[in-house]
């Protein structure tokens, strides 16, 4: 993942761009149940056990820079929940302009908002799991308190 992502088009971009999706499905995933490289290495010494490096959980050092800019203003940008229902639907992008252009003074506007939509989706994806799976406890919790004889 350590390579520098220049303007390169056809298979190898996309090749690329699966990679580096990939990385950071693992990265969100793993920072979500609070598995980083460190652990994951760790616990493979304590089990006595071989590293896998396709299984580690990437660290964010491990992107390119681009990517690594990426996930920095993904995480400044501010939240946006859905009021009636709880539910998280991303990011507001009103202040996007202005970190690229004043903050991170971002050359490559166009990969790096591909690898924010490429975040945001990943984190979507995972907080609307986490909801899911909030609501299913809610309803076992509500099945066993409910006893009807009839």
């Amino acid at each position: 993942m350590g390579i520098r992502y220049a303007r390169i088009s056809g298979k190898l971009y996309e090749s690329q761009l699966k990679d580096i999706d990939a990385g950071l499905k693992s990265f969100f995933d793993n920072s979500a149940a609070k598995m980083t490289k460190e652990r994951y290495l760790m616990m493979k010494e304590q089990l006595g056990e071989e590293p896998d490096m396709k299984e580690c959980p990437p660290d964010y050092e491990d992107f390119p820079y681009d990517v690594q800019v990426a996930i920095n203003i993904y995480h400044i940008l501010p939240d946006v929940w859905l009021e009636f229902s709880g539910t998280y639907a991303g990011k507001s992008y009103a202040i996007l302009p202005y970190l690229m252009d004043e903050i991170y003074e971002v050359a490559n506007k166009r990969v790096t908002m591909q690898y924010i939509l490429m975040i945001n989706n990943i984190i979507v994806d995972i907080r609307s799991k986490e909801q899911k799976q909030r609501q299913q406890r809610a309803k076992s919790k509500g099945k066993k308190g409910i006893n009807i004889q009839g």
